[in-house]
């Protein structure tokens, strides 16, 4: 179920549902062997030219271990104003468990 929400997520053409699935990925869990390709996929929605989505996927990246969230969102500091932006309001959100 996972794999096909994080499918849903990078590929579906339908920005509602790109949103649902990351809404779903943010409440549902997952195993540890899928967790780095979920929250790689969360991240790569950060990307998404519709808001929603972005959105969508910031708020469940903070349902997630927030080390392995962080390691993943540091390279967007060094992108566009827009992904800086979205890497610095989710490590605060994340706070000071991020860099432990």
């Amino acid at each position: 179920m996972t794999n096909a929400l994080a499918t849903t997520l990078l590929y579906n053409p339908d920005p509602m549902a790109r949103r649902t699935a990351a809404q779903d990925l943010g409440q549902g869990g997952c195993a540890s062997s899928e967790l780095s390709s979920v929250v790689d996929s969360l991240v790569g929605a950060l990307s998404d030219p519709y808001i929603a989505v972005q959105q969508a996927a910031a708020n469940a990246l903070l349902e997630y271990e927030p080390q392995s969230v962080s390691e993943r969102i540091l390279p967007l500091l060094h992108g566009s104003v827009q992904h800086r932006s979205i890497a610095v309001d989710i490590l605060q959100q994340l706070g000071s468990a991020s860099v432990a």
